[in-house]
């Protein structure tokens, strides 16, 4: 980057100039890449059990796992602090449910996450011992969670001024389909 910058007079050029701009605004953004998604990790042998089942099936392959961890995490974000339409490409109506309504069948209150901040993904677990075979994956999130009533827009728990750390953990499981898993559920 640096090495391309030219000096006229002392001074650099408007070329130069410019070119600084475009590398800080590239390094920003890759900050602000790696600050929101942080590397995904596997625990304890997770890795190496993908990995022995990915030469049957690309779809254990841990790069595909954890870019279906990803996704789900980017749609979950979204969906906890405005629009759903992320989170119901990648997830089933009942994990959407359990994600955003905490199981409230009425819908009359929701759950929101104002500023996700995402610190940790980790898959914690491989198995294909159940049909269909299913991952388990863990999310350490920080931001300001509360449970908001949808009619009166009350917080019913949590705080819309504190912001604190919490877990989710979700099961996504192989579908069909573009994306080869889904997150069926939230525990």
């Amino acid at each position: 980057m640096a090495s391309n910058y030219e000096f006229a007079g002392g001074y650099p050029t408007a070329e130069t100039i410019q070119k600084a701009y475009d590398d800080a605004d590239y390094c920003r953004a890759v900050q602000a890449y790696k600050f929101f998604f942080p590397t995904v990790s596997f625990e304890g042998s997770a890795r190496e059990h993908a990995l022995d089942l990915s030469l049957a099936d690309a779809r254990f392959a841990p790069d595909v796992l954890e870019a279906a961890a990803r996704r789900a995490v980017a749609a979950w974000a979204e969906a906890v602090d405005g629009d759903d339409a992320a989170l119901l490409e990648v997830a089933t109506p009942a994990a959407v449910s359990e994600l955003l309504y905490g199981g409230d069948e009425s819908r009359r209150t929701r759950v929101v996450v104002r500023g996700p901040r995402v610190r940790e993904i980790k898959i914690a677990a491989v198995d294909v011992s159940r049909e269909p075979a299913t991952m388990r994956v863990e999310v350490e999130v920080g931001g300001r969670r509360y449970v908001e009533d949808r009619d009166t827009a009350a917080v019913v728990s949590g705080s819309k001024d504190s912001a604190g750390a919490f877990s989710e953990r979700w099961v996504l499981a192989l579908a069909g389909g573009e994306s080869p898993w889904r997150l069926v559920h939230s525990q």
